[in-house]
């Protein structure tokens, strides 16, 4: 992938749009997610073999992966994909972002990750061949903006696999972190 102004790889370069849902993840939703990871991996492991399953039958080379939380659907596309392909998880959680790069050191992955909001970043144009998400685009503050960025950001005839939940009044799973 190409470098992308992440010399750091600490921050995207554009500042959050949906600041509610920056504030939760960076917060106590973010720390309960941390604390449940092996439990929430081991819970979602079904989406993410769908995920895998997807990625490497496409055959993809570059792939971001949206609100990719502490990292296991990108590290799992990761270790799937041919070694020179490119995974970058994106979180606005600074806290789920530093548990995944902890992760990919620990198990030798070459993935990467970006705390950075998906509507607002300023991707490269063209980059991703592959655009994932398990349960992260649900949290989007404006889906429009946020999707038309993530489309110039791909190239074409790029994939977008999804999942995601009904709205959070009628899913209390996903806002269950929030009492963490």
């Amino acid at each position: 992938m190409p470098p992308q102004d992440r010399n750091d790889k600490e921050r995207g370069t554009m500042s959050m749009a949906n600041k509610d849902q920056e504030e939760m993840w960076n917060g106590a939703g973010g720390k309960a997610w941390v604390r449940a990871q092996t439990l929430l991996d081991t819970a979602f492991q079904p989406f993410a073999d769908i995920l895998v399953e997807t990625v490497t039958t496409a055959n993809a080379q570059s792939v971001l992966d949206i609100g990719c939380g502490t990292g296991a659907t990108t590290l799992a596309m990761a270790e799937a994909l041919e070694p020179d392909a490119d995974c970058l998880g994106l979180d606005i959680s600074e806290t789920m972002i530093a548990h995944a790069r902890k992760r990919a050191a620990e198990s030798g992955s070459h993935a990467e990750f970006l705390v950075a909001d998906a509507q607002t970043h300023d991707f490269p144009s063209s980059t991703f061949d592959m655009i994932t998400s398990r349960f992260g685009v649900m949290f989007f503050e404006d889906p429009v903006a946020a999707f038309r960025n993530l489309n110039r950001a791909a190239q074409p005839g790029t994939q977008l696999l999804m999942f995601s939940w009904r709205d959070p009044a009628e899913n209390p799973f996903m806002t269950a972190a929030e009492a963490g």
